[in-house]
């Protein structure tokens, strides 16, 4: 039976959570990076105004010439140097239109880097996800942006239906962190909010043959901000790079954790949300239907 997690509910930089000491990478664990976000596309179905991915101006994750194989030759160039992952986190845009899901998946497993691999969704274009897909990963996450207990029962009975070794979490989010609204901090409120930053811990990003302390720093196009990965010659390049005590250039004017005021969940434009989740959740009980599970 898949392990069904709680849903998480609190913000990144909710006033509730504890800050506490930012350690991308660690030395005293099985692994020096816990959580690697790698997106695979840059197409979404929703246009969420104060979109942290900068969904539809979302750079493209790889190279012109790039692809999902810049991916796997970064990947096994860290490994080389002995670099061992918690968790490789693949999103979007919304990953579920990614036309070759499955075949990246595998690659990037075969690389034997991660101890997880976990993907992250809106959960409004379930045919993205078939039986094989949730063979293949440890954990499926469902950024829930429809919030009823309706819709995610049915993601847990359609998952259930196809799969019982993939642990399914959701993400119900009160309210998300904004992303847009200009600032510009002192170098010491800069030092502060860097030296506690949950992105640092969390988002730690690789995209176009880099490093990027936050996923934030490579959506934005501030690639003289990471660190090239052929460049690396050792796990200190990595250490001294994430670890490092000065904050990157771009933090001085990162409005998500300036402390401003926390922003409307997913607001649409178009307000196609309820549309989509209809149709999402058609779709689902057709398949838990025609695969005998009710």
């Amino acid at each position: 039976m898949s392990n069904i997690l709680q849903p998480n509910s609190l913000g990144n930089n909710n006033p509730q959570r504890v800050k506490k000491a930012a350690r991308p990478f660690i030395t005293d664990t099985s692994f020096h990076i816990k959580e690697l976000e790698i997106s695979l596309n840059t197409k979404c179905n929703l246009r969420c105004v104060n979109c942290g991915f900068n969904i539809p101006n979302q750079p493209h994750p790889t190279s012109a010439t790039g692809g999902n194989d810049e991916h796997v030759e970064s990947l096994v160039h860290l490994k080389g140097l002995g670099l061992r992952i918690g968790k490789v986190v693949l999103v979007g845009g919304e990953i579920a239109f990614h036309p070759t899901l499955n075949t990246d998946i595998k690659q990037i497993k075969a690389v034997s880097i991660a101890d997880q691999i976990e993907v992250v969704t809106n959960g409004l274009y379930p045919q993205g996800f078939d039986r094989e897909t949730l063979e293949l990963i440890d954990s499926l996450v469902i950024s829930d942006y429809v919030r009823t207990e309706n819709f995610e029962s049915i993601w847990k009975r359609y998952v259930a239906s196809l799969s019982d070794n993939v642990d399914l979490s959701f993400r119900r989010k009160d309210s998300w962190d904004d992303w847009f609204t200009p600032v510009q901090m002192t170098t010491s409120e800069a030092k502060q909010a860097w030296d506690t930053c949950f992105y640092r811990n969390y988002d730690v990003t690789l995209e176009r043959g880099r490093l990027f302390s936050c996923s934030r720093i490579a959506k934005n196009l501030k690639d003289e901000e990471g660190l090239e990965i052929k460049s690396i010659q050792c796990l200190n390049d990595i250490e001294g790079y994430l670890n490092s005590a000065i904050p990157r250039p771009s933090c001085s004017s990162c409005s998500p954790v300036a402390g401003l005021p926390l922003v409307e969940v997913a607001r649409q434009p178009d307000g196609k949300l309820i549309v989509l989740s209809e149709n999402a959740k058609r779709h689902m009980q057709q398949t838990i239907q025609g695969a005998g599970y009710e």
